[in-house]
């Protein structure tokens, strides 16, 4: 890769590619020949650098001649091979050449910019983005707070006083923003940049987005490029807080074989190296699989952490909420004892419908969910008393929803359990 300087002001005028015709080029063409005009001043010993940029880093070449006395005040050859044409088919070139004397660049030209070969949608590429790999940009990959940059390839006819503006927006169409400027003539037949902080990238994690620009000349008409369009994906370390409360999920100390989608979170590494591992540090909170899926276990705080095949470590914090956790309390309990070993515990005595989801989301998968849990094989107060010296008691060892509820004398010694809320 060279580097070209262009420190100094636009002093001579641009080369001319002797296969282009009206600034286009076939991109089948075996080469194509550069020439370096005669410039005022030109002397022995002078070195001519030849630039060929272009939209594709793979398509770009330089080469250097010096100056002799069979090209004295003569105009200059430079040969581009095909490979550095057919490299940018559907793209652009931008052609300049500098004049060093003694070490030290003298002058610069204007740039003459070629189209190459068929471009859809007219003269106006798609942007590029820095970053982004596969219609995707990982912001676990982009700088902070720098951000990333937007990239404008030089274009056809690129002037001085050309308003060059972009605009970046989600596939929906909204949110959007973007920037503009009007080109100096030292930017003529360069690449415009943009940046764009992290800040700005922010709104649009997970989403897809759309980027263009419009170039507006000084005393013409606008025109608009096409589209680059691709997701951005999550950050991986973003926080994650799953309140279950709407779904009444109760969840005993060993969970059911299977799990509900509700309580399930899927966030696939794409940073880094794969394959990948996964953990949890704490999987009373949440495990995780190896394809990222977690699941939540109970009420509380974790990380979740993925190791690359490079031994880089990213993890992103996972809260959970809303479990009806049950906790086991007690063999043996008459309802009045229940209730003190609940507040004792600081855990709410179980009511009639909690006991039931709880039934209802083991079995019977499970079969007796009692035994599955590993408690004795008698029923358990609830929290609802019926009258009489009588409250709702419940069998979770028994086969049926309702059936398995019956009401016991509050004298009774029972099984004990609570829920913990969190």
């Amino acid at each position: 890769m060279y580097r070209k300087d262009t420190s100094t002001f636009v002093t001579l005028p641009a080369p001319t590619v002797e296969e282009a015709a009206d600034d286009q080029l076939d991109p089948t063409t075996p080469e194509a020949t550069v020439i370096v005009p005669p410039y005022a001043g030109m002397a022995l010993q002078d070195r001519v650098d030849m630039f060929w940029d272009g939209s594709d880093p793979a398509g770009s070449t330089t080469d250097w001649f010096p100056v002799t006395s069979a090209f004295l005040d003569k105009p200059i050859p430079f040969t581009v091979d095909n490979e550095f044409i057919l490299a940018n088919d559907g793209g652009t070139v931008s052609v300049t050449y500098t004049v060093k004397r003694d070490g030290n660049v003298i002058h610069t030209s204007a740039a003459r910019v070629l189209r190459i070969g068929d471009q859809p949608g007219g003269e106006l590429v798609a942007p590029s983005v820095d970053y982004v790999e596969d219609g995707m940009l990982e912001p676990g990959d982009v700088p902070k707070p720098e951000g990333t940059n937007v990239r404008i390839p030089p274009y056809v006819s690129m002037a001085a006083r050309d308003r060059v503006a972009f605009t970046w927006r989600a596939a929906s169409g909204t949110p959007s923003f973007g920037n503009y400027i009007d080109l100096p003539a030292s930017w003529v037949g360069e690449e415009v940049v943009f940046p764009v902080p992290f800040a700005e990238i922010e709104p649009y994690i997970g989403s897809d987005v759309e980027v263009t620009y419009t170039v507006t000349p000084a005393d013409g008409e606008l025109r608009s490029s096409e589209s680059l369009n691709f997701k951005v994906g999550w950050l991986f370390e973003s926080p994650v807080e799953l309140d279950l409360t709407v779904h009444g999920y109760a969840l005993g100390p060993k969970p059911p074989p299977t799990s509900p989608d509700f309580v399930e979170f899927e966030r696939v590494a794409m940073w880094g190296t794969a394959p990948y591992t996964y953990h949890s540090d704490d999987e009373t909170v949440a495990t995780v699989d190896d394809e990222g899926v977690v699941t939540c276990m109970g009420n509380g705080e974790c990380q979740i952490i993925a190791i690359d095949a490079t031994n880089a470590r990213r993890a992103y914090p996972f809260k959970v909420s809303g479990i009806l956790q049950i906790v086991f309390l007690s063999p043996s309990a008459d309802w009045a004892g229940m209730k003190r070993v609940c507040d004792a515990a600081g855990v709410q005595p179980i009511t009639l419908d909690q006991v039931r989801r709880f039934w209802q989301r083991y079995y019977p998968e499970t079969g007796p969910v009692a035994t599955y849990q590993g408690w004795l094989s008698y029923s358990f107060w609830t929290a609802e008393q019926i009258g009489a010296g009588t409250a709702w008691a419940y069998d979770l060892n028994g086969p049926d929803a309702q059936g398995n509820a019956t009401g016991r004398h509050e004298d009774d010694y029972l099984q004990v359990i609570g829920i913990y809320l969190g």
